[in-house]
């Protein structure tokens, strides 16, 4: 991995609510200390050589912050793993109770859909596993939710009032009181144009003040990045946004896409949850010659549509560990067996997830 100082994490999902991550490769790391504080480290020890200083930074920053503080007020870890984690649609037949099994011993998140029928175990699920879930109450295909070409709201109401049952109210407030649940988006990408253009943020407002009708401690958000939809307004209920990236959007220079999401999450007051598209978000092809060209080791090859192509293990490290310390989560999209099998990539998760486990959670609720 060109030299890269690789962090084997033993154990990490064990002690130290559940994420003291052991440094096994020699160099340092956090510790838990005789008189039960967090220590800290240097997160220049948790990432690659190659990886980049922002990203060594930022982690070394919440980590000072979190040095000295009694572990029982300073939850460790934030949340990373990807989309369909437990399957569903091109990532394989879905569980409610049994998620992917390549490449996914890393991942502490769950980014799924999960309808009235089978939320309540797959709560159970995660929780056993120690996941976070990013719910998507309402997701599938955007066709649910459409009348004559364009978004229904009392249609997508219709489809939260499924969940409003006694069981399902129960489970889903302790699972936000207990971690479990960390937030549910109501919407993916409110700016496409399958929902007939006529989405706004007063309109997602609705969404997200009728999601905390059901569950008033779930934190209710929305996928979108934070220049898509009305990027001059502002949102006054929603919690926080799903914000992701992809190479082509500022040519690899991903400290200015985190910098302007954070910007406007800071004008705004709500959070910013940050995603990686490993999948259609590595460097395009533009070549422009009728080839559906993506070469190694510059890509990692086709994307799921012309022309993009898939991140490589050195981007999915440098882009995660940027983004992954300044959010209040990180997940990718999506599963896929090809991508998670790669030695590559499962080498830059552990990466990724190992830096992340040693900073404290950020709450995905606005101030």
């Amino acid at each position: 991995m060109n030299g890269t100082r690789r962090v084997i994490a033993c154990g990490w999902l064990s002690t130290l609510m559940g994420l003291l991550v052991e440094a096994c490769s020699g160099g340092g790391g956090s510790q838990l200390s005789s008189a039960g504080t967090f220590d800290g480290g240097d997160a220049t020890s948790l990432v690659g050589s190659d990886a980049s200083s922002d990203a060594s930074e930022t982690a070394d920053a919440l980590i000072e912050d979190a040095k000295g503080k009694d572990v029982a007020s300073v939850p460790v870890g934030i949340p990373f793993g990807p989309y369909n984690l437990y399957g569903g649609g091109e990532a394989g037949p879905s569980s409610w109770e049994t998620p992917m099994s390549v490449g996914t011993a890393s991942f502490t998140l769950s980014s799924d859909y999960a309808d009235a029928t089978g939320i309540v175990l797959r709560i159970n699920s995660a929780r056993q596993r120690k996941l976070k879930m990013l719910t998507h109450m309402t997701g599938g295909s955007h066709s649910i939710y459409i009348t004559n070409g364009k978004f229904d709201l009392a249609k997508w109401k219709a489809g939260m009032d499924t969940y409003k049952t006694s069981a399902i109210m129960s489970a889903v407030s302790t699972a936000v009181a207990d971690g479990t649940i960390i937030g549910n988006s109501v919407m993916d990408e409110p700016n496409h144009d399958s929902w007939g253009g006529v989405m706004t943020k007063a309109i997602v407002d609705q969404m997200c003040a009728y999601q905390k009708g059901i569950f008033p401690t779930l934190p209710a958000g929305v996928v979108h990045n934070h220049d898509a939809l009305e990027p001059t307004k502002s949102y006054a209920v929603c919690d926080f946004i799903v914000d992701q990236y992809g190479h082509r959007l500022t040519m690899g220079d991903i400290a200015a896409f985190r910098d302007a999401a954070l910007a406007l999450g800071t004008r705004d007051h709500h959070a910013i949850f940050f995603s990686l598209n490993i999948l259609d978000g590595g460097i395009q092809d533009t070549n422009n010659n009728g080839a559906w060209e993506c070469p190694t080791p510059s890509t990692e090859g086709q994307g799921t549509y012309s022309p993009n192509c898939r991140m490589t293990a050195d981007q999915v490290r440098t882009f995660g560990l940027t983004l992954g310390a300044a959010g209040c989560g990180l997940t990718m999209w999506r599963y896929d067996a090809a991508f998670m099998a790669r030695a590559d990539n499962q080498a830059a998760f552990l990466d990724v997830a190992a830096s992340l486990a040693l900073l404290p959670m950020t709450t995905c609720k606005r101030w």
